[in-house]
């Protein structure tokens, strides 16, 4: 790289940003002639075999995808012992930066960066690509507002090759958004995504992850075991329909998150965003006071005209005959007695009828069999002369029970 020419067509014109795992430079593209970001490896990934085959073979599938959230990637190489991949620049910052400057984003900003990522992973789902490492510093966001992800190729490598030493300490800025699957070393599909995604727009609305720890270990642990803090706690403004969201999607198990990316699309335009109570009811006041300030009067107002004058002395002895014209209320014992009784004998009565009533409309106490161990058709089946329907709760793995049968019921 002492020419600072890349591969005989990359003019590198200096360093823009760099991660965990690699070094961006921005670049020319002699060829093309057009302005390029090109992320190169850092040596201590460069020698593990493994981790560059996956890397080579993920960046290449991620070269296929062409989503206007996804930064393209333009070319994969290598020269010597320098690996590369050629992106689209983008104009703009990324998102773990943005957050670090302002804190917690709007609401309604924060539910559209989240539908921008969520319909690049749709895309990238579609082709059988997982990211795997969603996060604020994979997010570029342009001058424009446009959300764009990246780094599909390095995520899959990453979680494919073997870490040890100076990789681990990549591993760290992730595992705050890493699934309790990934955590534990377990199956990673679409929702390890969605998951992810669930924790980057949590710490969008609160300015903070919902779990940290000293080191990867106690993080990852946290995301298996302990349970998250809504969003709400920090920002009490949040609508409920987006905190729904988050909790929804950052279930500890798969089968309870989101069926797909494009579903969260769908439940993010269905959220309403409205105003807190307290701001709504000094709003309306405002308005109620315009509205009355409109009519010509206030209630501050004194009338200082003569009519004003005459308006209160006919009030005045408006008054005067009101005083004249009051009635003495007189109560008579014997009247009070038959009152009090009758409402003493209202109560046991009401409550003979009310039992009388649901004695007859009760049904009768039914019997429910034993489902363990049947499969759902078998289960169904033995439910029906019951009348009763069979509902399926979860899916989970058992070394016990075959695939389809009933390990427990409620």
């Amino acid at each position: 790289m002492g020419s600072r020419i890349l591969a005989g067509r990359y003019e590198l014109a200096g360093k823009i940003g760099e991660g965990g795992m690699a070094v961006v430079f921005k670049a020319r593209d002699r060829l093309l002639n057009r302005q390029v970001a090109i992320k190169i490896l850092k040596p201590e990934f460069t020698k593990d075999a493994v981790f560059i085959e996956s890397f080579r073979r993920e960046s290449q599938t991620a070269a296929g995808l062409v989503h206007p959230n996804i930064v393209n990637v333009y070319d994969v190489g290598k020269e010597g012992n320098i690996y590369y991949i050629v992106m689209e620049l983008i104009d703009g910052k990324p998102l773990s930066q943005i957050i670090k400057e302002e804190g917690s984003l709007d609401p309604r900003r924060a539910a559209t960066i989240t539908r921008q990522v969520a319909s690049a992973l749709a895309a990238a789902h579609k082709h059988q690509l997982i990211h795997r490492d969603v996060k604020p510093h994979n997010i570029m966001l342009t001058s424009e507002g446009v959300a764009k992800i990246t780094d599909f190729g390095i995520a899959k490598a990453i979680s494919t090759g073997t870490l040890v030493g100076a990789q681990q300490e990549a591993v760290m800025g992730s595992v705050h958004y890493f699934s309790p699957e990934q955590a534990r070393g377990g199956y990673v599909d679409e929702k390890s995504d969605i998951y992810a995604l669930g924790i980057v727009l949590y710490e969008m609305l609160t300015g903070k992850v919902p779990f940290d720890g000293e080191n990867a270990v106690a993080v990852a642990v946290k995301h298996m075991n302990e349970a998250m803090v809504p969003p709400s706690k920090h920002n009490p403004d949040i609508p409920a329909d987006l905190e729904e969201i988050v909790m929804r999607a950052t279930s500890k198990l798969q089968i309870n998150r989101y069926k797909s990316a494009e579903e969260i699309i769908t439940a993010l335009n269905f959220v309403k965003y409205s105003k807190p109570v307290a701001g709504l009811a000094a709003e309306n006041g405002r308005n109620a006071a315009a509205e009355h300030s409109a009519n010509g009067s206030s209630a501050s107002e004194t009338p200082t005209s003569e009519e004003g004058a005459a308006i209160r002395q006919s009030g005045a002895s408006n008054g005067k005959k009101k005083s004249k014209n009051k009635k003495k209320i007189v109560f008579h014992p014997e009247k009070l007695a038959i009152i009090i009784l009758a409402l003493a004998l209202a109560v046991p009565a009401s409550g003979m009828i009310y039992k009388a009533i649901m004695g007859a409309t009760a049904p009768d106490d039914v019997k429910v069999p034993d489902l363990v161990g049947l499969t759902q058709e078998e289960a169904a089946e033995a439910l029906s002369p019951a009348g009763l329907l069979l509902d399926i709760d979860m899916e989970l793995p058992s070394n016990i029970y075959e695939e389809g049968e009933i390990m427990s019921q409620t």
